[in-house]
C-alpha cells in the first residue's frame, strides 16, 4: 500500500461489484426464508385429518417430506430450465 490512502476506480467499482452482491445474497436469503414459512403454513393445513387432500386421515411423516421436498426440487428443476430456455428462445419467451 502507498502513502496515498486514495482509491483508484477499479478498487471503486470491485467494492461497488461486492455490495450489489452482497445485497442480492441477502435477497436470496430473505426469499428463502419465505418460502420456508409459505410452505409450513401449507403444511398445517395439508397434514391435518381432515386437510387439503381430503382423505380423511393424517399424512404420514414420510408424505410430509416429499411434499416439503417437492418444492425444493421443483425449485432447483426450474432455475436449471429457465437458463437453457432463456439461452434458446430469449427471455420474453420465458416469461
Amino acid at each position: 500500500f502507498s502513502a496515498d490512502h486514495t482509491a483508484s476506480p477499479d478498487a471503486a467499482a470491485g467494492r461497488g461489484f461486492i455490495i450489489v452482491l452482497t445485497l442480492f445474497a441477502a435477497l436470496g436469503g430473505f426469499l428463502f426464508g419465505y418460502d420456508t414459512g409459505v410452505v409450513s403454513g401449507a403444511m398445517l393445513q395439508i397434514k391435518s385429518p381432515n386437510g387439503g387432500l381430503g382423505r380423511g386421515s393424517a399424512l404420514s411423516k414420510g408424505e410430509q417430506e416429499l411434499i416439503v421436498s417437492s418444492t425444493v426440487a421443483a425449485a432447483i428443476v426450474s432455475a436449471l430450465a429457465s437458463g437453457v430456455l432463456n439461452a434458446r428462445i430469449g427471455r420474453r419467451g420465458v416469461i
